[in-house]
């Protein structure tokens, strides 16, 4: 293992903390990784700059960033702080928790396994520090970000089966942030698992009952839209059994075992009808998300240009009524529709295209990686219609490795030929992204 894939292993397990231990909110400590990494290759490696590049669909996002810049420009209200600090922010998390996570994966040569192996040990001391946090807010009304150094104090307390059960929060801010972790991680490690072996039964127990005490409805209804498209996507007979299997298995548990029965009621019925009820999720919505979805589409066909980046929050602190409606909320709680607003209709295709064509790229390759990547990056893109926060690292990363995956034996030159995926899968369930 070479330095490089050491300092990779390394950001793949900081991105569970998202605000503990970073010195203020919206910088987490793996994006402080990730610069201070970029720093440390661009003085130990001269030719690092050589070996950097940007790929077709780059051009893309830049056409969305530069979308959002121009409905600054052309807007009647005056260019405020809002408006620069989200230049920046979008930017910035594109530039150091993507595109340069990207090259960074590329340029280290770590083997998929190794990404594999470090996502499962990550996973496992994430889904043990759920359940320990659930045990102790239980007993003691005391969370991490009481004990340990967090950007955010004030967090609002989330609840679960009425307030029976506090959600634990871990190294985030609430319970649903910690389930997009799971979402990324959760089907490498399924796919690496041996149930023969008694240290992977015990492992899966751990994970799932972590992912289930985090009580996140948006989770498992992505993870069953997720499922749809990969059947469509994919259409392999052991894919479509294996999902219809779980499907009966589930609905059987739903209709016969009392407690699945409490758990999908509380956590999955509830929260669907928690849609048209006001939000409990941050302090900073004022009003249910259903509220907040229509206000943004009615905002974005008032201003089919857009807004410009950060225009949502400076007017939700200003209300000027510049939008024509009050915007319920600093944000959008969803990524793909907080771009359309900011960019306008042409921007916001365009981000959805910009991701839709990194999915495509991963059916069309259809190896045993790219199946794997794909149901993860899906799984997050697709919680993220209901989650705004972009600069977590998750979001970004998950696009990352389509693009790692995709960019195996395209003749893009030497560095990369050598990328190769084995006629053979080896013992660990994958080939390598480098030899």
């Amino acid at each position: 293992m070479t330095l490089q894939g050491m300092s990779v292993r390394i950001y793949i397990f900081l991105i569970i903390f998202h605000i503990t231990f970073s010195p203020r909110y919206g910088f987490p400590l793996a994006l402080l990784w990730s610069f201070a990494c970029l720093l440390w290759s661009l003085y130990t490696r001269r030719n690092l700059l050589r070996e950097l590049r940007f790929q077709a669909d780059d051009a893309l996002f830049g056409l969305v960033f530069l979308s959002g810049c121009f409905a600054i420009a052309v807007t009647s209200a005056p260019v405020g702080g809002q408006n620069i600090t989200y230049m920046i922010w979008w930017l910035g998390s594109w530039i150091l928790l993507y595109w340069w996570v990207r090259e960074w994966l590329l340029c280290s040569r770590i083997r998929f396994a190794d990404i594999t192996r470090t996502i499962r040990w990550t996973l496992l001391v994430l889904a043990g520090a759920v359940i320990f946090e659930f045990l102790l807010v239980q007993t003691t009304g005391l969370f991490f970000s009481d004990i340990l150094p967090t950007a955010e104090t004030e967090i609002p307390f989330a609840f679960a089966f009425g307030a029976a059960y506090a959600r634990p929060r871990v190294f985030s801010v609430e319970a649903g942030f910690v389930a997009i972790l799971f979402n990324l991680m959760l089907p490498f490690f399924l796919a690496n698992l041996r149930l023969l072996r008694p240290s992977h039964i015990v492992q899966l127990a751990v994970v799932m009952v972590g992912y289930l005490l985090l009580f996140s409805a948006a989770s498992i209804a992505a993870g069953a839209l997720t499922m749809l498209i990969h059947i469509a996507a994919f259409a392999r007979i052991r894919i479509i059994a294996a999902t219809v299997l779980a499907a009966m298995m589930v609905l059987l548990a739903y209709a016969y075992v009392p407690v699945v029965t409490e758990y999908v009621d509380q956590t999955v019925i509830r929260k669907v009808e928690g849609l048209f009820l006001v939000s409990q999720i941050n302090s900073v919505y004022s009003g249910s998300r259903l509220a907040i979805y229509a206000t943004g589409f009615e905002i974005l066909l008032n201003n089919p240009l857009g807004i410009g980046w950060g225009g949502i929050s400076q007017e939700f602190n200003q209300a000027t009524g510049r939008l024509g409606v009050a915007p319920e909320s600093s944000g959008m709680v969803s990524i793909p529709l907080e771009v359309a607003v900011s960019t306008g209709i042409f921007g916001g295709l365009l981000f959805l295209l910009w991701i839709a064509g990194k999915l495509l790229r991963l059916v069309r390759r259809n190896s045993p990686e790219s199946r794997v990547v794909f149901f993860a990056a899906t799984w997050v893109v697709v919680h993220h219609f209901f989650v705004l926060e972009f600069w977590m690292p998750t979001f970004w990363l998950a696009l990352a490795l389509c693009d790692v995956v995709c960019r195996q034996n395209t003749g893009e030159g030497r560095r990369f030929s050598r990328l190769r995926l084995p006629q053979r899968a080896h013992h660990s369930g994958y080939g390598h992204l480098a030899e």
